[in-house]
């Protein structure tokens, strides 16, 4: 019998996705689950990133006249985001946050499928965003060889890495879903932490290297150090 065969005669739609360590019976009913919490940060999020894209549009079409690479890969990035919010926020409104002993084994594979997809978006949305970024810092630092050379690496870790990372998300059977799925999770997360520090620090160390007045030095390094955050 497979990973995902059920004893002969069970019904998927009463059978629980897994035993409650506690012993509690399932409850496919049962309110707890993190839904709460994305309901307000998710949107929130939404808000405060189409605010900045926004503005980042409006300074480069009104001020500078001028929109760039970097401006439009913002603004696919956040029709992506949007993509991936109302994907996850409907798949919770059916339960995919619950336990999974407080979910039916049709459910569970439900959930697995929706994870498939959930990863691909969120693999490329997290590229969109990041090269939107590695196109600015290339327009603003490319001047200096050393900067121009980094950026460009950069730019080709980041989009192979992920676009290899939202295909794998894609291309496994289901039987093999749970283990794939968690080593792709652990790897966007391990190239998120790289990609967000190298964009981080890469700017500030540009900044220092210009040559300005020490007091210009640290008010520019200190904006581009938000990016911390």
């Amino acid at each position: 019998m497979g990973l995902f065969d059920l004893p002969p005669g069970t019904n998927p739609d009463t059978y629980p996705a897994s035993r409650d360590p506690s012993g509690t019976p399932s409850n496919f009913n049962s309110p707890v689950n993190s839904a709460q919490l994305f309901y307000i940060v998710g949107p929130i999020s939404l808000v405060l990133t189409t605010l900045a894209v926004f503005l980042k549009f409006y300074i480069r079409s009104f001020v500078h006249k001028q929109v760039g690479i970097d401006d439009w890969l913002s603004l696919i990035a956040l029709i992506l985001q949007y993509v991936q919010v109302g994907w996850v926020i409907d798949e919770m409104r059916h339960g995919a946050v619950r336990h999974m002993w407080d979910m039916s084994w049709t459910k569970f594979l439900h959930v697995l499928k929706f994870q498939d997809v959930n990863g691909a978006i969120q693999a490329f949305a997290f590229m969109i965003a990041k090269l939107s970024i590695v196109f600015l810092f290339y327009r603003l630092f490319s001047p200096k060889t050393f900067y121009k050379w980094a950026i460009v690496i950069c730019g080709i870790i980041v989009g192979v890495g992920y676009a290899v990372l939202g295909i794998l998300s894609l291309s496994f059977p289901l039987e093999d879903g749970p283990t794939i799925l968690f080593r792709v999770s652990q790897a966007i997360g391990v190239q998120g932490l790289v990609t967000d520090v190298y964009l981080a620090v890469l700017p500030i160390a540009a900044v220092l290297s210009l040559n300005l007045p020490r007091r210009k030095k640290i008010g520019v390094a200190a904006i581009f150090g938000a990016g911390l955050l």
